[in-house]
């Protein structure tokens, strides 16, 4: 599908409304637009808002779903993205933050949705990706081995596969957001990078992307550009993958060591390393003065090899959430 000719400037009522569908993913209808207009002290009535939405329709920026709400067609939100670049700079995106305060996982009880990495497989190479995931699943560069997988036209989460693909999931390591929330404290996704691996173990980060400094996953980036090399971890143990930085206030240092021995105990796993007082040499900010770190493998080093070797082309980073009793490991599902 080509693109619409985007028009060159729109009402600045018109834009609200595109941001508000943006970071809504509830589709509001316009009643509910017009109240978060006016919990932000803008005065606008829903038959204004309609007009909008109207206008916005007649050009393919906007679209109804069911008798009254409203999204964002592809058009819109990518037009939309464009012209809020600048405020999305550093910012999560709506839908990371959403996979994080939406989701039910239990980490006692090993229940409920967790935020997932998705790629659509051709299936013609499906059980070339398989063989390859199983050999991959043996490595602990990830936060868990677990698989979901989805035949063409079912869903995957929130996901519909595509027509002649299969789909296939895992845990992404915004697992550690969400369980670090639900036990009360809030990681700061920092910065994400290439780690070294040598000999089987971790020695250090060879390159690193701020997440203040970038507007897409800089995990996906990393992957998609080639700095990765997962498959050679596999053959000989050496190699690059990707880690991130997550920090949070030092008080509850103690409490977080805590929190990642009960994940690791449960399963999840992925940790490179805890770091109480974060150097003088390492420090990225003024904040870090009283900040803890914790530095763990990307959940997209586990596809990171189907990049690697040409079966697919796109990682969808944090792209839905899983319920994580319809994952398996790679083994169970062959």
């Amino acid at each position: 599908m080509s693109p619409i000719k985007q028009p060159t400037k729109l009402p600045k009522t018109a834009i609200e409304i595109l941001k508000v569908l943006y970071v809504d993913e509830n589709n509001p209808n316009s009643i509910e637009i017009a109240d978060i207009f006016k919990r932000r002290g803008i005065e606008i009535d829903s038959r204004t808002v309609r007009y909008h939405l109207k206008q916005l329709k007649n050009i393919k920026l906007v679209k109804n779903i069911g008798r009254k709400g409203w999204s964002l067609t592809e058009e819109g939100n990518r037009y939309i993205r464009k012209l809020m670049v600048y405020e999305r700079l550093g910012n999560p995106t709506p839908t990371f933050n959403n996979l994080v305060f939406g989701c039910s996982f239990n980490l006692e009880r090993f229940e409920g949705d967790v935020p997932s990495n998705v790629v659509f497989i051709p299936k013609e190479r499906f059980e070339e990706a398989l063989s390859i995931l199983e050999s991959v699943s043996k490595l602990k560069i990830f936060p868990s081995h677990l698989l979901a997988i989805s035949d063409e036209g079912e869903k995957l989460g929130g996901l519909t596969v595509p027509n002649n693909y299969i789909g296939i999931g895992c845990i992404s390591s915004a697992i550690y957001d969400v369980v670090f929330l639900k036990n009360g404290i809030y990681i700061e996704p920092l910065a994400t990078g290439i780690y070294e691996i040598i000999g089987g173990q971790p020695v250090c980060f060879v390159e690193l992307i701020t997440h203040a400094g970038s507007t897409i996953s800089p995990g996906e980036l990393l992957i998609k550009s080639g700095h990765t090399s997962v498959s050679s971890i596999v053959e000989t143990g050496s190699g690059y993958v990707t880690a991130a930085i997550r920090r949070f206030p030092s008080i509850f240092y103690e409490v977080a060591e805590k929190i990642t021995k009960k994940m690791l105990h449960a399963g999840i796993e992925g940790v490179i390393e805890y770091i109480d007082q974060v150097p003088d040499y390492e420090r990225i900010d003024l904040s870090d003065v009283s900040k803890s770190r914790i530095v763990v493998y990307g959940g997209g080093n586990y596809f990171a090899p189907l990049v690697e070797k040409n079966l697919v082309k796109e990682i969808h980073i944090n792209a839905t959430l899983i319920d994580v009793s319809e994952m398996k490991t790679p083994l169970s599902l062959k």
